[in-house]
């Protein structure tokens, strides 16, 4: 059953095939290692293992969950903020980052999933964590204890 997405929705994902992935599962305990951002129209903003920051056509294979935001999202202040990220590659030092917290608000041309949607719904006006919460050390999971978001869709 594919669930019924609204722009801003937080696609969490347990995608297979990756040693990055099984990572991510691993270190997190979390039996979610990717995350996407809905936007409509049947496409995400993401940054993906291996391809990096981009808009994406919706791939729901592997979807665990669908969150859905508390609050109206500012479309024109993250559509202005996605164009200066997009085409950055995928930030795998970066995930080293849920772990060493020394290497946490480093500037980096490169985004992970999460780190991506967190930035983005910063950009959108929606504060996902704590303000000081940088959004480097934020796992795929993180966002399932986020009191901004509710679950809309369970597989």
């Amino acid at each position: 059953m594919t669930p019924e997405l609204h722009p801003g929705d937080l696609l969490l994902f347990d995608r297979r095939g990756s040693v990055v992935n099984w990572w991510i599962r691993v270190k997190t305990w979390s039996d979610v290692s990717h995350c996407e951002v809905y936007v409509g129209d049947g496409w995400t903003w993401a940054s993906r293992n291996g391809e990096g920051v981009n808009e994406y056509p919706v791939d729901t294979s592997g979807l665990r969950r669908v969150l859905r935001p508390d609050a109206e999202l500012d479309w024109p202040a993250g559509r202005e903020w996605f164009v200066t990220v997009r085409g950055q590659g995928y930030d795998y030092l970066g995930l080293l980052a849920f772990y060493y917290a020394r290497w946490q608000g480093r500037e980096s041309p490169r985004m992970f999933c999460s780190e991506f949607a967190t930035r983005l719904y910063r950009a959108l006006g929606l504060e996902p964590f704590r303000a000081d919460t940088d959004a480097d050390g934020v796992a795929p999971s993180s966002f399932d204890y986020s009191p901004r978001f509710a679950v809309t869709w369970r597989a």
